[in-house]
């Protein structure tokens, strides 16, 4: 039934809210094989559920099976919904996510403005999905230009839209605030990097919880900020708190990632 179907799909979304990656994509998976019985692979619930599945593969670093899948969804609701749809703008969103993490950053740059113009036609300026936009191409300036201007520029108008609208203990106003700390930090003004990674850090364990990768992320952060500041101490003792999380979890990749942070400190 199209109901059970539904409530796999809410039980996935709370595994990966949780991020239990493995579990979200049984449960996506249960639901994608009922639409498809029952709806066919033409409708836009099926559609769901391919976007879904493609983002539980992105947050396990498996880019193919995500763009794979993400694409399935674009094709689906370019279809039956039209060109200038949200949910096609979602789907042009999420592929440029996976550009990006592949560092094609042009082609990432192309589906997050294809996004932005349906969102700004479709729900006009102050929406969440508005919000992600700025987010992401500012990530992009960043992280592929090096444009600390035109990447704040961005991430301040994703921070006031959720803001406005999601209020300030809100994940996504978390990821807004780490980010704008993350440009701080590459210009090297670290105290005011640290001001907004502790905004992020108080949300993010009270929303998410003290074992949630993107908390384990926020303290990295802090300590490359220490660490730029030449506080080794404290750099390092933020770098324990996020390698603690990441061992539990045994996130092999994070745990590289910190161990080396850490082995820079003792160089």
């Amino acid at each position: 039934h199209t109901d059970t179907a539904s409530s796999y799909h809410n039980i996935g979304n709370v595994y990966w809210k949780k991020g239990n990656y493995d579990k979200a994509l049984l449960n996506h998976n249960k639901s994608l094989a009922i639409k498809l019985e029952l709806l066919g692979e033409k409708h836009p619930h099926t559609a769901t559920s391919y976007n879904n599945i493609g983002a539980v593969y992105y947050h396990k670093g498996d880019y193919d099976n995500a763009f794979s899948n993400y694409n399935k969804g674009l094709t689906i609701w370019s279809a039956v919904l039209g060109e200038k749809h949200s949910y096609t703008a979602a789907s042009y969103n999420n592929i440029g996510i996976v550009h990006s993490s592949k560092g094609d950053y042009d082609k990432a740059l192309l589906n997050y403005n294809k996004a932005l113009a349906i969102y700004l036609e479709t729900l006009g300026e102050k929406h969440t999905r508005i919000a992600d936009s700025y987010n992401n191409i500012g990530l992009v300036h960043l992280s592929n230009k090096g444009d600390y201007d035109k990447a704040l520029l961005n991430h301040n108008k994703s921070l006031a839209i959720r803001l406005e609208l999601l209020g300030e203990k809100h994940p996504d106003t978390a990821q807004s605030y780490h980010n704008i700390g993350e440009v701080c930090r590459l210009k090297g003004d670290y105290d005011k990097a640290l001001e907004y990674f502790n905004k992020t850090l108080l949300i993010r364990i009270e929303a998410l919880g003290e074992k949630h990768p993107y908390t384990a992320a926020t303290y990295n952060e802090i300590g490359n900020a220490y660490k730029g500041k030449g506080e080794h101490n404290k750099a390092l003792e933020y770098y324990n708190k996020a390698l603690d999380i990441y061992k539990e979890r045994n996130d092999e990749k994070e745990i590289e990632e910190v161990m080396k942070n850490i082995r820079e400190l003792q160089e």
